[in-house]
C-alpha cells in the first residue's frame, strides 16, 4: 500500500509539544465525577479546535468530556476508531511541563536542566537504539505527559493526512479522546452506541511495534477479620486482637506470589489497604492472574490461608468475599482475530517487526472490548511514563501513525 505522503514530523512534534504544555491531569480524589478535573474539559476544547481548524466537521465533546471526531468513508467498510486519553498521571508534578526537543540524539545519557534529573542508557536501555533519532523530554522537575499525549498528537496527523487525501479507501474512521483513563474510568461512559464502530485500537502503549492483547484478569477479595476487644489490662485470655490477626495473614501470603516478586505473566495477591482496629479490621486485596483459572488458585490459597490464621487465634473469624473487576481481553478478541491479525499485517507494511505484548493491569481496551467494542492496544512512541524522566521519540510516533495509515487501508482491503 502506498501513501502520497509520509506522515509529517514536524506537525507530530509541534501538536505534541503544545499538547504537553497544557495542565491536564486526572484526580482520584473526586470519585463519581466525570472528568474528575476540570482542566480535562479545556484540554479537550483545545483539541476540538484544532480538529476543526483541520477540517473535521463532525467532532462533539459531551459533558463528561468525551471527545468523538468522525470521518465519513469513501467505501463499504468497517467503521473503526482509534482512541487516546486525554488525562496524565495524577501522582507526578505535571502542571508548567516544559518539553524540551533534542535533535540527532548522541546516544548517551540525558541530563535535564532541573532537580539534577538524569535519564540514564543504564536505567533505560532501549535508549541504544535511539542514537540520532528526535526525543523529547521534559525539563526535569515535571513528567512529560507522553502518556498519552503521544497518542493524541498521532491521531492529529492521521485526521489531517485523511482530511486531505481523498484517494485512500477507507471506511468511516473515529478519533476518540476520553477522560479519566489514568484513575480507571476512561471506558465507562464512553457512548459505545454513538460511536458506532466495529473495533477500535488505543494508542497508549510504551515500546516500538508492540501489541498489547492481554490484561490481568482480575478480581477484588476483601478479607473482613472481627476480633474481640478488651481493657488491655485485664487483657490475658480474653482479648482477640483483630490487628494481629490481620498482621499474621499478611505474613503467611506466598512470598512468590506478590507484585515485588512477580513479572510477566505470573500473578500476585496484593494487600493494599487496610482499615480498623482490635474488634474488626478489613484488607482490602488485589487478585491478579492472565487466567481465570489462575484467579481461582489464588483465592484458594488465601482462603486457605484464612483458615490456618482462625486457628492460631481462637474465638476470631474470618470472612472473605471476592468482587469481579475485568477479565483478560484475549478472552473477547479472539471472537474476532481480524482485529489483532489486521494489526500485525499494518506493522509488517511498515517494515516493523510486531511483538505480542502482555498488561500486567488494566486498560480501557479491556473494559470496551467486554463492553462489546474489541480493543487492543498499539504503541505511541513513549517510554519512561509517569515519571520525570519520561521521554518519548518522535521518529517512532511518525512511524506509529504510519502504522494507523495501514491500518484504516486495511481495514478497507481485508
Amino acid at each position: 500500500m502506498k501513501f502520497n505522503d509520509a506522515p509529517d514530523k514536524n506537525y507530530i512534534k509541534d501538536m505534541f509539544v503544545k499538547y504537553a504544555k497544557v495542565h491536564s491531569r486526572s484526580s482520584d480524589e473526586n470519585p463519581g465525577k466525570t472528568p474528575s478535573t476540570p482542566e480535562q474539559i479545556e484540554f479537550g476544547k483545545i483539541v476540538v479546535q484544532d480538529l476543526k481548524d483541520l477540517g473535521v466537521t463532525d467532532v462533539e465533546q459531551d459533558k463528561n468530556g468525551y471527545i468523538i471526531a468522525r470521518l465519513k468513508g469513501n467505501t463499504n467498510a468497517p467503521a473503526i476508531a482509534f482512541i487516546s486519553h486525554l488525562d496524565t498521571y495524577h501522582s507526578t508534578k505535571g502542571d508548567g511541563v516544559m518539553p524540551i526537543v533534542h535533535e540527532n540524539y548522541n546516544g548517551n545519557d540525558i541530563k535535564l536542566p532541573k532537580e539534577g534529573t538524569v535519564i540514564k542508557v543504564a536505567d533505560f536501555p532501549e535508549l541504544k537504539d535511539k542514537k540520532g533519532k528526535t526525543l523529547i523530554t521534559s525539563s526535569g522537575d515535571t513528567l512529560l505527559g507522553g502518556d498519552d499525549k503521544c497518542g493524541i498528537a498521532i491521531s492529529m496527523e492521521v485526521a489531517k493526512y485523511l482530511v486531505s487525501d481523498k484517494d485512500l479507501k477507507r471506511g468511516d474512521v473515529c478519533f476518540v479522546f476520553t477522560p479519566d483513563e489514568e484513575i480507571g474510568h476512561g471506558a465507562e461512559l464512553l457512548d459505545l452506541k454513538k460511536l458506532n464502530c466495529v473495533c477500535a485500537y488505543t494508542l497508549d502503549s510504551e515500546g516500538y511495534g508492540t501489541i498489547t492483547n492481554e490484561t490481568f484478569c482480575a478480581n477484588l477479595m476483601t478479607v473482613e477479620i472481627k476480633g474481640k476487644d478488651i481493657h488491655p489490662g485485664y487483657a490475658k485470655d480474653k482479648m482477640i486482637n483483630a490487628v494481629r490477626v490481620a498482621s499474621r495473614f499478611i505474613e503467611k501470603l506466598p512470598m512468590d506470589k506478590r507484585p515485588e516478586t512477580t513479572e510477566e505473566r505470573q500473578g500476585f495477591l496484593h494487600p493494599m489497604k487496610i482499615e480498623g482496629g482490635v474488634t474488626s479490621v478489613k484488607i482490602s486485596t488485589l487478585v491478579r492472574d492472565f487466567a481465570v483459572e489462575g484467579l481461582k488458585t489464588l483465592e484458594e490459597t488465601a482462603r486457605k490461608i484464612a483458615a490456618d490464621t482462625q486457628k492460631e487465634f481462637p474465638g476470631s473469624e474470618i470472612i472473605i468475599s471476592i468482587k469481579d473487576q475485568y477479565r483478560n481481553m484475549r478472552y473477547e478478541l479472539d471472537k474476532d482475530k481480524r482485529v489483532v491479525d489486521y494489526a500485525v499485517k499494518a506493522m509488517k507494511a511498515c517494515g516493523v517487526d510486531p511483538k505480542m505484548s502482555v498488561a500486567r493491569g488494566g486498560t480501557d481496551g479491556s473494559r470496551l472490548s467486554y463492553r462489546g467494542l474489541l480493543t487492543p492496544d498499539i504503541p505511541a512512541g513513549f517510554y519512561a511514563f509517569h515519571s520525570k524522566m519520561e521521554w518519548v521519540c518522535l521518529d517512532e510516533m511518525a512511524d506509529d501513525a504510519k502504522v494507523v495509515r495501514h491500518l484504516i487501508a486495511t481495514w478497507a482491503n481485508g
